[in-house]
């Protein structure tokens, strides 16, 4: 018989990007909360507390409290300075912790084991943490919590990159890119996998004629569990429709087409969002339009009387003609009362004209919301 082994690292809607998100970690993996679904007492805390926030705010404090205050006593300006660099993280949308998961064996393997025995793993879990630290000195962990409480064990490890030598800000930074790069996984993936490996020939009674699966191409990144499971789904569905079909063969084709049509339904899906995006900031610029529109009816239609003055200002001449014959009969304010007339209708003309516009501005709009 063979099992699986994975080892992902919290990504994309997964990544720890802020200490909300740190919290809501601390509730999952060390049971913080009453549920059916999970036992707090089937939990094995193996490094740190009960609080994977408080863990973590510890290795801030080691690793970053001294750059902090170099960094501080540089800055002249007191509003560069960071009181708290876990908030400044935090706020800036970049990791504050990674969250490693690591399993050994699917629930198909577990179901069969009885739960008393499962606790013999602790060791292989406890050699994982100490040969991820070999690999990894820089990834600081701050907390690890084995789960016997669900379909099948497995570790959640927290912790912080730290990396060094940064010219802007803290010369010392949390950093996940810089420690875990591409080839930093593929080495943890191998070492790891190796590693378990060995603890289970160390404990054949849980592992008795049991063997480690192949690693897969391209399992050194984080895949949703949502894929997972869906591609699980299909596989037992196809495989109990397809008997007599050799499993390797069938298994290895399943996986290629579901994750191409998964591929090509995310793409799509993508895609769809991309178009709905274009299509709201359209309907924002026509709003704006329509706003402006109607700011500049209400404008002229509060302000007419400044409009007629303006107009009459305007248009008045600047210099008295003594033989004009309106001055003999009635003099400048004949001359005034003309202009006002002539104000007026220009007035309604730009009100129309307004107007018009507003409602060329409304059709377009409802146009596009349609």
């Amino acid at each position: 018989m063979e099992i699986s082994y994975s080892f992902h690292i919290s990504s994309r809607s997964h990544a720890v990007t802020t200490t909300g998100k740190l919290a809501s970690v601390s509730k999952h993996n060390t049971r913080a909360y009453e549920s059916s679904d999970y036992d707090r007492r089937q939990i094995d805390i193996i490094r740190g507390t009960g609080s994977v926030v408080n863990d973590v705010k510890e290795v801030y404090s080691r690793e970053f409290d001294e750059a902090l205050r170099v960094y501080n006593e540089r800055q002249k300006r007191p509003e560069r300075r960071i009181e708290d660099y876990l908030e400044h993280v935090s706020k800036s949308q970049n990791d504050v912790a990674v969250e490693c998961i690591i399993q050994l064996g699917g629930s198909d393997f577990w179901e069969k084991i009885p739960k008393e025995d499962r606790q013999a793993m602790t060791h292989i879990f406890k050699d994982q943490i100490r040969a991820l630290e070999e690999l990894l000195p820089s990834f600081k962990i701050a907390n690890a919590v084995i789960h016997y409480d669900e379909a099948s064990p497995h570790m959640h490890v927290v912790g912080v990159p730290v990396a060094e030598g940064y010219t802007r800000g803290l010369e010392r930074q949390c950093a996940k890119t810089k420690v875990f790069t591409q080839e930093s996984l593929e080495r943890c993936q191998d070492v790891l996998r190796e590693r378990a490996s060995r603890g289970m020939e160390m404990n054949p009674k849980l592992f008795k004629g049991v063997e480690m699966k192949a690693k897969e191409e391209g399992r050194n990144h984080d895949v949703p569990k949502f894929m997972l499971k869906a591609l699980k789904e299909k596989e037992e569905a196809l495989l109990k429709a397809q008997e007599g079909v050799r499993v390797a063969e069938f298994k290895k084709k399943h996986l290629e087409s579901s994750l191409s049509a998964l591929t090509g339904q995310i793409e799509s899906e993508k895609e769809e969002l991309s178009a709905l995006k274009e299509e709201r900031e359209r309907e924002v610029e026509a709003g704006k339009r329509v706003r402006a529109s109607w700011e500049r009816l209400e404008a002229n239609m509060l302000d007419k009387d400044a409009f007629i003055e303006k107009y009459v200002e305007g248009h008045l001449p600047k210099e008295k003609v003594q033989n004009d014959g309106l001055y003999h009969f009635g003099g400048a304010e004949v001359v005034k009362a003309s202009l006002r007339k002539e104000a007026e209708k220009a007035w309604e003309k730009s009100i129309r004209t307004e107007r018009e516009e507003l409602t060329q501005e409304v059709n377009r709009h409802r146009g596009r919301g349609r």
